[in-house]
């Protein structure tokens, strides 16, 4: 007797089913961020950083470079404390201690930036947060 091919479509249904669900696990390790592989290191992370502020400021050459070691060490210090929040830390703490960072490094950054980039700098982290839904600490 042939098989038909009905009971042949619900077999391969439930064998991807059950594919499925034992793929499932591993999908949860990511915390449904939808990406694949490592993290990115704090390297990555700055270098994509640069490369969304260099067009929209119009950065030259050396401020790049100037801010270069700048992002790394900023991304760095909250992979740190991304590490102590998941290992109990208090929440509030680490809420104040990112924001801190982030202010510490806004500073920097400006530092760094002509007169009339400072506006841009400025817009550009406000059209961001907004984007995130006004988190993202008390930048200025």
């Amino acid at each position: 007797m042939k098989p038909r091919r009905s009971s042949i479509r619900r077999l391969l249904a439930g064998l991807t089913i059950a594919l499925g669900m034992l793929a499932a696990p591993g999908a949860e390790a990511q915390q449904g961020s939808g990406r694949t592989g490592p993290a990115p290191t704090a390297a990555e992370r700055a270098e994509r950083r640069l490369t969304s502020l260099t067009a929209p400021l119009q950065l030259t050459a050396q401020q790049v470079e100037q801010l270069r070691p700048i992002l790394t060490k900023q991304f760095m210090e909250q992979m740190a404390i991304a590490q102590r929040a998941q290992a109990g830390g208090d929440r509030s703490a680490t809420r104040r201690e990112t924001q801190a960072l982030r202010r510490k490094t806004d500073d920097q950054i400006e530092a760094l930036l002509t007169e009339t980039q400072k506006p841009l700098y400025k817009a550009l982290i406000e059209k961001e947060r907004a984007r995130r839904g006004g988190t993202g600490g008390n930048r200025r």
